[in-house]
């Protein structure tokens, strides 16, 4: 999600999104998010590039709004995409506003097969004590603890834990802003289970993402199994 200021150039969603959600305005802005991205997925399963789950960013806002459960049912009908193709993401520190309600409402949503994930894992203050009663698929490290693995020791030792503890409770693990290859053996090391960032790709047009994963398929040997 991005602003083009028509003076101001482009504005990022830290800059606007907390303004958005002391509004209405939230409940629209991740309709159009949810209303692209699923639209986007029912355009890649045309084109060939199926079994692609897509990650939507949600406000903990949009969790107390009653229709909110109804309203993403209805988008996955509306474009004809499989509940278990969804995934949600609602930041850490989002839960303090609202923990037992936020419970109640991610709980319908994976009962329907969509898959609940915490961005931004260890930045905030709440989740961990209510990790066992949520129902979370996956966490994602939120990035300046992934950056730092490089140059501070206790970096590791957090990171390390963390994925331990995610995986003792049936948990996946996403490492963000993986940027080099000494942090991605590092993770690799540790069983994390998924990596994003720059090392894997930049941000890409829809466009290119399918050319990528395209050249990728090309790119398998099917007999032998491994990446030429």
């Amino acid at each position: 999600m991005r602003w083009q200021h028509p003076t101001r150039g482009n504005i990022p969603p830290s800059n606007f999104i907390p303004y958005a959600e002391n509004s209405t305005l939230i409940d629209q802005i991740t309709y159009f998010a949810l209303d692209q991205s699923l639209a986007q997925l029912a355009a890649w399963d045309k084109n060939g590039l199926k079994n692609i789950r897509m990650a939507v960013n949600i406000s903990t806002r949009n969790l107390l709004n009653p229709n909110f459960f109804n309203t993403v049912m209805q988008l996955l009908e509306t474009h004809g995409v499989n509940s278990e193709r969804l995934e949600l993401e609602v930041t850490e520190s989002s839960f303090v506003e609202d923990m037992k309600n936020s419970i109640i409402e991610l709980t319908k949503l994976s009962d329907a097969n969509i898959m609940i994930s915490i961005d931004d894992f260890g930045t905030g203050y709440s989740s961990l004590q209510y990790l066992v009663k949520m129902p979370v698929s996956i966490i994602k490290i939120d990035q300046s603890f992934i950056m730092a693995l490089a140059s501070e020791p206790d970096a590791k030792k957090i990171v390390k834990a963390t994925i331990g503890l995610a995986h003792s409770l049936g948990i996946k693990v996403v490492a963000e802003g993986v940027e080099t290859r000494e942090v991605y053996d590092f993770l690799m090391q540790t069983e994390c289970d998924l990596i994003q960032g720059y090392y894997v790709s930049r941000p890409a047009l829809p466009s290119e993402l399918e050319q990528k994963c395209t050249h990728s398929k090309r790119l398998l040997d099917p007999e032998q199994h491994l990446v030429k």
